[in-house]
């Protein structure tokens, strides 16, 4: 792709004398560019998500289960590598106050050296993990894989000034790009390859791509030059990212981890998948929204009122795209496996419908990890996430044993829900939002849902004279028309208007943004 001929606006220095009203000025902007914004990011993320579906399929279709269990076992030493230096640098760039442009070839510099030392650990470990699994392959799948790691370190670090700054239409540009270019290279490797080969091509594509996109897209060319006082004045907040991430990891691989060697690398297969697809509104919705949020929230850190106005915008507009989602999916699980993944993925369909329960509740619980962030208070996500660690520590081990892949499903159903007060607590001390109003301002997200899943449900049988995709497919399409039409009734009927909702929203969006041209 071709860079965005307008250049970024450069950040100013906190220092700098401000004009009348421009702080205010550039709050509005902040507010408005981040509910109008949410339109860019779901518009990208709806893509990446069809483009990454669309790749699943194909490949959930020619390539044996056992061969992606081989694949996520690399994945997930992977994982472990970069959970384990996490350095949180670039979420400390993004709610640094000020200029960023000093740090910018030091933050490359260390992730340049980090992905090198990646290479040579998972060279070193291929032979190893191959006889911990007792699966020979593995060695030189994990060689194979491993130039994903430098192809990591090596993007271009300049465009964390686009999530800084609020260039939501970039960040579309660029994921819409990646996920085009790597479907273009993945596609073909799995038709052709139809093995565990297709998946490395593919795992190698994504972060190609990335570097590319990330090159073409932002103007900056980072040089190697390290600098350990710049990268010690940015640990100060990263310390509380790393310290995250490394229970993260616990949390949301740690399951990942138990399955391939007390269940085996086909059940990680069957589990990997289940989770990729229900946690879809999570992923690609809410996660990404609540990411972008971020610099937002901390350009308004100052200003506690702003930022709990921006946070209830943002939150009710997410969850009135989430949960009905998350409803879909739980309802067409079963006719999603039969009919387009295919009869050897069949046990994933009740793994799919326990997780997406997960996956609401993660999507839930992610609005506030960013708001957490930018108010400075960075150990209110870690504490947030504590108790998920020992719930799923303690738990998926007797419940794994007692009812196999849905035991570790439910493990993770209980370890996100136990981390919801310390939600509940850190909203109510940092942004004066009740337990109350947080039900309020997703009542309307919960009806609509509900009016999805009770025409949906009783409706499937109807249709089950037609058999095969036909049917599920006209059951589809006409449950969703007649969703839309009992919206459109709610609305005229009572106060509850999905069709207002999202006009109160931009017109709120333009407010800000007028208040702030003012």
């Amino acid at each position: 792709m071709t860079a965005d001929s307008e250049a970024p606006a450069p950040a100013t220095t906190s220092d700098t004398p401000q004009a009348p009203g421009s702080l205010d000025a550039k709050e509005g902007r902040a507010q408005g560019t981040l509910v109008s914004g949410t339109f860019w990011i779901s518009l990208s993320e709806g893509a990446t998500a069809l483009l990454g579906v669309l790749t699943s399929v194909v490949a959930a279709r020619l390539v044996p289960p056992s061969q992606f269990g081989m694949m996520a076992v690399v994945t997930l030493a992977i994982a472990v590598l970069e959970t384990f230096t996490t350095s949180g640098f670039d979420e400390a760039l993004v709610q640094r106050r000020g200029n960023i442009d000093e740090f910018l070839d030091s933050v490359w510099s260390w992730n340049v050296l980090r992905g090198l030392l990646f290479v040579l650990v998972l060279a070193a470990a291929g032979p190893i993990l191959a006889r911990v699994y007792d699966e020979p392959a593995l060695a030189w799948v994990t060689l194979a894989a491993a130039p994903y790691a430098i192809l990591q370190g090596l993007r271009n670090v300049g465009t964390v000034a686009y999530q800084r700054d609020l260039h939501f239409r970039r960040i579309f540009a660029m994921n819409v790009a990646q996920a085009g270019l790597t479907l273009l290279i993945y596609l073909p490797a799995v038709i052709w390859l139809r093995d565990v080969r297709a998946l490395i091509v593919g795992y190698l594509a994504t972060a190609l791509a990335g570097v590319l996109v990330s090159y073409a897209a932002h103007p900056f060319r980072p040089r190697f030059r390290p600098s350990l006082s710049k990268l010690r004045e940015l640990v100060r907040f990263g310390k509380w990212v790393t310290g995250m991430s490394v229970v993260g990891f616990v949390v949301t691989r740690g399951d990942d981890l138990f399955i391939s060697k007390y269940l085996g690398l086909t059940a990680l297969a069957y589990y990997q998948l289940a989770y990729s697809l229900s946690n879809l509104p999570a992923t690609h919705v809410t996660h990404v929204l609540a990411r972008a949020s971020f610099p937002a929230y901390s350009r308004l850190q100052h200003d506690p009122a702003a930022m709990r106005s921006t946070f209830v915008d943002v939150s009710r507009a997410t969850v009135l795209l989430s949960a009905p989602l998350a409803v879909l999916l739980w309802c067409i699980a079963p006719e999603l496996v039969t009919h387009v993944l295919g009869p050897r993925w069949q046990p994933v369909a009740p793994l799919i419908r326990i997780l997406v329960l997960a996956g609401f509740l993660r999507s839930f619980a992610a609005l506030a990890g960013y708001y957490f962030y930018a108010a400075g208070r960075p150990d209110l996500n870690f504490r947030m996430n504590l108790p998920r660690l020992f719930v799923t520590v303690i738990l998926i081990w007797p419940l794994s044993a007692a009812y196999g892949m849905k035991g570790a499903c439910w493990t993770i159903v209980l370890a996100i829900a136990s981390g919801l007060p310390i939600w509940f607590s850190g909203m109510r001390r940092l942004a004066q939002i009740t337990v109350g109003e947080v039900l309020r301002h997703h009542m309307l997200a919960l009806l609509a849902s509900g009016l999805l899943a009770a025409i949906l449900l009783p409706t499937r049988p109807l249709f089950a004279g037609l058999g095969g995709p036909i049917g599920a497919l006209a059951w589809l399409v006409l449950g969703l028309l007649a969703w839309v039409g009992a919206l459109l009734l709610l609305g005229r009927l009572t106060p509850w208007s999905v069709a207002t909702e999202f006009q109160r929203l931009r017109a709120a969006a333009r407010k800000k943004a007028t208040d702030a041209a003012l």
